[in-house]
């Protein structure tokens, strides 16, 4: 979670979207966490297809979620500006299983 300048600019461009007419649902917290899952998305899709049928995706889905841990961990203990978010460590581990899921489907298809 920010709490400097780029969160302010984001709600800035969101209060300008609101008055034009985008739903009031698409707001800050609705966009960071989308944009947590599509961050992790090429983690799950690169790491499946690194892998193959080495290691089951469970596995790197509870690589991400580890990653993830240590993120906050360290966002939460060395960074004044930013805030752990358990939140965060969920959307993340969404956006890997979406990779992992994709890259195996990908793979069946072929």
């Amino acid at each position: 979670m920010d709490a400097g300048s780029s969160g302010a600019t984001l709600r800035s461009v969101l209060a300008w979207l609101h008055s034009h007419g985008i739903p009031g649902w698409f707001n800050y917290n609705f966009v960071e966490f989308t944009a947590n899952i599509l961050l992790f998305v090429p983690f799950g899709f690169l790491g499946a297809a690194y892998l193959r049928r080495q290691k089951p995706c469970y596995v790197l889905i509870l690589l991400a979620f580890i990653a993830s841990c240590a993120i906050e961990t360290y966002q939460c203990c060395f960074l004044e500006e930013r805030f752990a978010s358990v939140a965060d460590i969920l959307a993340n581990t969404i956006g890997a299983t979406i990779g992992c899921l994709f890259s195996s489907a990908t793979r069946w298809l072929r």
